[in-house]
This record gives structure tokens, sequence and C-alpha cells, in this order.
């Protein structure tokens, strides 16, 4: 009960409508910012996050069909930034975006056994208001883009950004000649992704059905991979011409191989959580190039987005209906492509939580 009585801000997850037409049931129509209208891991998408924009469906089930059971086609129109020109003679609005779509097919191979596939694209149209949105001048200059209630950032993204640092200047005369001096005073003028970002990603997930109601088998595997790695290389700006009151720099946090492009995600769980007293135990393994992914977007839990070996160890316990008891063991590093360093050591954290749900 402070500020000043000012107007208390909230957030919101989620909110959306949906539309399905009585007339044509396998249509479905959602906007707003909604859940993900797509299949995928967090190879690619974070769990914590929820989409904005627009996504159509189109769906049908099939019950009585021997093997196929579920056919279904996706697309999605996602906004992400919207930025104004700057100067006055330019009114132009520059509209960043994902756009992409999703084939879904479920097949019932035996009566024990189910196979779910996915088929997905990712264009990310103008990613670089991204990197921008990412870059920090440093802790003790922190006039960065972007920096109001809620900047990017978090985890450690590893895509190849070149970043434009403009240091304030001041001339004065030295013995008679005037001489430019450094206030030491950084901003972030430019940042640029070195890649585009086309992702394909297929996915494919097996479902076992065991003896043991309680234990059920799933097993899942993503493969990624970014077709237009390093392909904006060649629309990078360039470094502006020093003036009186300010010098420029130019950077980058690694550099852009075109071959760094993959990654894959084998995931494996055993066990339920319907019941009071279920367990489950799942094993993932994660491989992500340098540019497989947009970094600032997936498992944000990694020890770094992308450029990373990851495990991840979990036990789930539900002790109640309504009370879950979770273990989670990360273990990660850099890879080390083309280096001739030892790799680093694992990082290695240990999380354990309550969730309770009502």
């Amino acid at each position: 009960m402070n500020q000043f009585y000012t107007r208390k801000p909230f957030m919101l997850d989620r909110y959306f409508i949906t539309y399905n037409p009585h007339q044509f049931k396998p249509l479905v129509l959602t906007g707003g910012k909604m859940a993900y209208p797509f299949y995928r891991t967090e190879m690619v998408w974070d769990n914590d996050l929820n989409p904005e924009g627009v996504a159509q469906t189109l769906q049908w089930d099939f019950k009585s069909a021997p093997f196929i059971k579920h056919f279904a086609v996706v697309g999605f129109e996602l906004p992400f930034s919207e930025v104004a020109g700057v100067q006055a003679t330019n009114k132009s609005i520059v509209q960043s975006a994902v756009y992409g779509g999703q084939v879904q097919a479920v097949w019932q191979l035996a009566h024990w056994l189910k196979l779910s596939t996915y088929g997905a694209y990712y264009n990310y149209h103008n990613a670089d208001p991204i990197a921008f949105a990412l870059a920090r001048a440093s802790t003790s200059n922190p006039q960065t883009p972007l920096n109001g209630a809620l900047p990017l950032g978090g985890g450690s993204v590893q895509n190849s950004i070149i970043t434009t640092t403009s240091t304030s200047a001041i001339t004065i005369e030295q013995n008679g000649v005037p001489t430019l001096i450094s206030t030491g005073t950084k901003t972030i003028t430019n940042a640029q992704f070195a890649s585009k970002f086309g992702l394909f990603d297929a996915i494919a997930k097996f479902d076992i059905t065991t003896s043991h109601p309680r234990l059920p088998i799933a097993i899942l595997g993503d493969y990624v991979q970014n077709t237009r790695a390093c392909a904006n290389v060649g629309n990078i700006l360039p470094l502006p011409i020093n003036t009186a009151t300010a010098t420029f720099s130019q950077a980058s946090n690694a550099p852009c191989n075109s071959r760094e492009r993959r990654g894959y995600w084998l995931e494996g769980r055993v066990g339920r959580l319907a019941e009071r007293g279920d367990i489950q135990v799942a094993y993932t393994r994660m491989m992500i190039e340098r540019e497989a992914v947009m970094g600032a977007f997936n498992f944000s839990d990694a020890r770094q987005n992308s450029n990373v070996s990851q495990h991840r160890v979990e036990f789930f316990y539900a002790a109640h209906t309504n009370v879950l008891l979770e273990f989670t063991g990360l273990f990660g590093r850099p890879l080390n492509w083309g280096k001739v360093t030892p790799p680093e050591p694992f990082l290695k954290r240990l999380q354990f939580d309550v969730i309770y749900k009502f």
C-alpha cells in the first residue's frame, strides 16, 4: 500500500478467444495471448512462454480407423515486436513476427503402442529487435534499449550477435589542440543476429502401454535445424563514423558458423501422475548447436540456451491428489566444437519443488 496512490499494474499469463463454428467442426480459430497452438518441446519453445497472435487449426479424429487416429494442420502468425521509424520523415512501422505451420498425425501401431508425429516450420520475420532487446551496455552503465519493466534476458543467449556501442565523448583543448576525450558512458545503439531463423522442427513420440497401469512409458525425439543459419551477416549495419560527441565500437559475442545449425532432444519417461502415490521418472538428453534455435525463447533452465550439451534427470511423486513433489537435476556445459582447449566442467544444479494444484 504505497507508491503515492498510483494505478496498480497486473499481469496476465493468457487472455484469448477460441471460435469453433458449428457448421464446420474441424476448424478452430484462436486469437490473443494463448497456449501454444502447436506441439513442441522446450528445445525450441520454453514451457513458461505464452505466445501472442492468431492461430488456425483444421483437425480430424478417426476413432474407428484401424491405423490413423488423428490428423491436423495448424497455421499461426505470432507478432512479437513493432518498431516505428525514428526520423521525422520516416513514418514506417517495422513488424516482427513468427509465421509458421505444423502438420500433426497420431498413429495406433498396436493396441499397446501409439506413435505421434509432428512436423513444423517457424519463420522469424525481422528477428533483430530480439537481439537489440537482449543487449546490455555494462553493469555500471546500463544505458540499453528496451530496458523497461520487462526487458528480455535471464538465460545466457549464445546466438551470434553483433553489437554496436556508442561511448560518449567531449572535445577539449590540450596544448592548443582539440582532443576527443571519452567520458566512459556507454550506450547500445544497435544489435543484430548473424543468423536469420527459419526452423524446421520434427518430433516423434512413442507411447507404450505396459502390463502395469501405473507404469506407462513415453519416448520422445526432437530434431531441429535452422535453415537460415548465418544468413543475416550481409545485413549487418557498418560501424558508424566517430563524431565530436561519441565514438563507436562493434563487437561479436561469438563467430557465426553456418554448420552449427542443428539441435537434438531425446526424452524418456516412465510412470504417470494421475493418482495419489503415483511416481514418474524421466531423463532428457539435449545437444543444441549455437545457431540451431532462437535462444531468447527456448529452455531457460539449461546451462545456456544454445551451444550447449545438457542432461536433465527428473523424479516426481504425487503425495496427494493436488500436491506434487518434484526433484530435478540439471548437468550441462558448453559445446567444444573446433576448440583445442579442454571443455568446461559440467555445471551441476539440483532443484526441489513442491507443487500445489487447485
